[in-house]
């Protein structure tokens, strides 16, 4: 696998510290961010220090998060610079997003627009997949320490429905609330639906 970490802020200029959806190869604190490129192999010695270090983003910069936008970004513009070659024809994409506020992307994409430039980045719905891990769609959550707070999230709500695969209902993109105490049980539940996306990887269209 490769496994890269990006952020919300799309304010924020800088590739390498993850603006405009660059991977993070400059950690927002002195700890060890691992190796030079711009995303982390599983044969890489420390990759478990290395992405802590890399996902630790801090909480500066623009209070207007866009997830949405930053995904786009990623897998598209960045593929011409900071991310080359991270997406593989050849594998799963797979991307988590956690944030405590709604995404404020505007149509810059849509989540329509989204959802088809993953299909044709990806060749096929069923060869993406990702976690959401937010507020509830309609109301504000509070409690919980990292979701204490957390914003209701309508508009990601919607980029998830509108990720089912039309043709068979199927859906490799879940949602799970930011309103609890831990993370564990989204996470885990994140790493089971894209273990199983990478099982029935449809084959690319010849």
């Amino acid at each position: 696998y490769r496994l890269a970490v990006t952020s919300t802020d799309l304010v924020r200029k800088d590739y390498a510290t993850g603006g405009s959806g660059g991977f993070v190869t400059s950690p927002a604190t002195s700890c060890s961010g691992g190796p030079a490129r711009a995303w982390l192999e599983r044969t890489d010695p420390t990759v478990a220090s290395s992405f802590a270090c890399r996902a630790g983003l801090g909480t500066s910069g623009t209070p207007n998060e866009k997830p949405l936008g930053a995904l786009l970004l990623a897998v598209t513009d960045r593929e011409a610079d900071q991310n080359r070659s991270f997406v593989r024809d050849d594998a799963l994409l797979a991307f988590v997003i956690l944030t405590d506020e709604d995404d404020s992307s505007g149509n810059a994409p849509t989540t329509d627009g989204l959802v088809a430039e993953l299909d044709q980045r990806k060749s096929l719905r069923g060869r993406w997949a990702g976690a959401v891990i937010s507020g509830p769609e309609a109301d504000a959550c509070g409690g919980g320490s990292f979701g204490g707070g957390a914003e209701k999230a309508p508009r990601l709500h919607d980029f998830v429905a509108k990720a089912a695969d039309p043709a068979t209902g199927k859906n490799n993109v879940i949602w799970r609330t930011i309103c609890n105490d831990t993370l564990d049980d989204a996470v885990k539940d994140a790493l089971d639906t894209f273990t199983v996306a990478c099982r029935e990887l449809p084959s690319l269209p010849r």
